[in-house]
């Protein structure tokens, strides 16, 4: 049976798909899990160097609040794809600290799920295409943001986040980003507003901005 209140799916609970098994679903963050998965996850990708920058409702949460939101489903970072072979060594560190990794099959466009006592962390990989960081048709930013980054401090540490980010926040979730709104969803196309969910039209594929 589906779960929705804030119950923990089950790592082989075949009514989920593989990203899912293992995670919340619904309910609020276990912020004291999430913050030791961060912390953790950080631990690990720094010392493989790896870039790992802050984006959706992570970054949102790491600038309007701080810290992670309470309402956020997971935690999102943008990754560069060039340096994807290095996570071999990452997937295994991040094993000896508990962590359940999701096969790259599994996941339909190959993401990292991460994923430790419910708290989900998720990688992104987006590769340079002419002059915009892509991950897919429907998600993708123009490349200032990505070619040069900052930093924030969030749980004590540095984390690192996107160049330009409050207008990159705008760009994800609207003007009435710095409004705490549970219901929000992204917005989000780097040309002009379109819905994630919805497929950029073949007419306007090629189109410059």
């Amino acid at each position: 049976m589906k779960k929705g209140n804030g119950e923990i799916a089950g790592l082989h609970d075949m009514n989920y798909p593989p990203w899912e098994r293992g995670v919340r679903q619904g309910g609020m963050l276990n912020e004291w899990v999430m913050q030791r998965n961060l912390i953790n996850f950080k631990k690990i990708m720094d010392k493989n160097d790896i870039p790992f920058v802050a984006i959706f409702g992570t970054l949102l949460g790491f600038v309007r609040e701080g810290k992670p939101v309470i309402t956020s489903k997971d935690a999102d970072f943008f990754c560069y794809a060039k340096d994807h072979y290095k996570m071999k060594s990452v997937i295994n560190s991040l094993k000896s600290y508990g962590f359940h990794i999701v096969d790259r099959n599994d996941s339909p466009l190959g993401d990292h799920h991460i994923i430790r006592g419910g708290e989900k962390i998720e990688i992104w990989w987006f590769q340079k295409i002419n002059k915009e960081w892509v991950y897919d048709d429907r998600v993708r930013y123009e490349a200032k943001y990505f070619d040069n980054l900052q930093t924030i401090k969030v749980l004590g540490k540095d984390w690192l986040i996107p160049d330009f980010a409050e207008e990159n926040l705008l760009i994800t979730y609207g003007e009435d980003w710095e409004i705490p709104n549970p219901k929000a969803t992204y917005i989000l196309d780097a040309r002009k507003a379109k819905s994630i969910v919805e497929p950029i039209k073949e007419e306007d594929k090629g189109k410059k901005k």
